[in-house]
């Protein structure tokens, strides 16, 4: 999917003249951004759980791990928006050459997508753990089970791009404007 301007649309409906300078420089900001924003709201996630459970031993050590998996898959994001998708002086007269550079990045951005979902599914997962162990009301307890419930949204959306990922790379049709994308679901 290719969005500018408030814009979007796959790559099968976007005109040659969209693919121009610009283009480059536009998908290697979407890539290091999109890095340093996943970053920042899971690891926003974890210090939360590591303020609310930590008194739970097991918590903290849990948390530091998390956060440093979660370090490592994005440091690798930047390092392959660095490598594949930093605009280079011949993109300006061959946008094609820069689409086939990006596509290179299929099978990371697939092992980047089970890892982030695997990840979620941990986030989702350790409030579940805890909430039946803390001292509190019944009603407290569900209305705890019903703000964390939230997360199962997060790992469809996981879910769902790392099919559509995959799909694309094995059956070699997918949209070389979605691989390595970010799906983002609004609801």
């Amino acid at each position: 999917i290719v969005a500018v301007d408030g814009a979007a649309r796959h790559s099968w409906d976007v005109p040659i003249s969209f693919l121009n300078s610009s283009f480059t420089s536009r998908q290697f900001t979407s890539q290091l951004l999109g890095s340093v924003v996943r970053f920042s709201v899971t690891a926003a996630i974890i210090i939360l759980y590591m303020r609310l459970f930590s008194v739970l031993k097991w918590i903290p050590f849990t948390c530091y791990c998390l956060y440093a998996f979660t370090f490592l898959i994005q440091v690798e994001n930047v390092g392959i928006a660095l490598y594949w998708y930093i605009p280079r002086s011949s993109d300006a007269s061959h946008v094609a050459g820069a689409l086939e550079r990006v596509t290179k990045t299929a099978s990371s951005a697939i092992a980047n997508a089970a890892s982030t979902t695997v990840l979620d599914i941990i986030l989702f997962l350790i409030p579940f753990i805890i909430v039946p162990t803390l001292n509190m009301s019944r009603e407290r307890r569900q209305a705890c089970y019903l703000v964390f419930f939230f997360g199962i949204l997060v790992i469809v959306a996981d879910i769902v791009g790392l099919v559509y990922k995959t799909i694309g790379v094995v059956k070699q049709i997918g949209d070389p404007f979605w691989i390595g994308e970010i799906l983002i679901i609004i609801l």
